[in-house]
């Protein structure tokens, strides 16, 4: 006890025997915060989940997908955002059949044609980039570039 409180009156809580309060009996005990296996496994959690949701928002297809044919028959698919798309390519180049394209965490896109009468193919697209598959010109065009695109006026190959 401090020299200057030697002589404290008793009702003052530090004028009892060191370390305990005058007339207060402790109903909680003061413990040392510990981290149970059940605080690690939510914070263990919550990381997963925002690795997921990082990954979800790298999957995601935006901008637009042409499609055209060696004929000269053309179509174009808006993606809206989601993870996967499919569609038919029945209204787009008159020839029965689907595409289906899903995102991937590498900014790229798996895109997979099956037309009727030609073996199915699966090819990856660069968001922005061009490609074949069973005879079918894939071009993706993100939202930038069509903005761009737009300012600059159509091109001369009619993309």
């Amino acid at each position: 006890m401090p020299p200057c409180l030697s002589r404290a009156p008793p009702w003052l809580p530090w004028s009892s025997a060191p370390g305990a309060l005058y007339g207060s009996t402790v109903q909680f005990p003061v413990t040392a915060a510990t981290a149970s296996l059940l605080d690690y496994l939510l914070i263990a959690l919550l990381a997963v989940l925002i690795v997921i949701a990082v990954l979800l928002l790298r999957m995601l297809l935006t901008g637009s997908l042409f499609l055209a044919t060696v004929d000269d028959r053309r179509g174009m698919v808006t993606l809206r955002g989601w993870p996967m798309i499919s569609f038919s390519t029945s209204h787009l180049i008159d020839e029965p059949g689907r595409v289906v394209v899903r995102g991937l965490p590498s900014r790229r896109m798996r895109v997979r044609v099956r037309l009727t009468g030609k073996p199915p193919a699966t090819v990856e697209l660069a968001r922005g980039g061009r490609t074949m598959a069973v005879g079918i010109g894939i071009v993706h065009r993100t939202r930038s570039s069509e903005r761009q695109q737009a300012a600059r006026g159509p091109r001369p190959d009619g993309w």
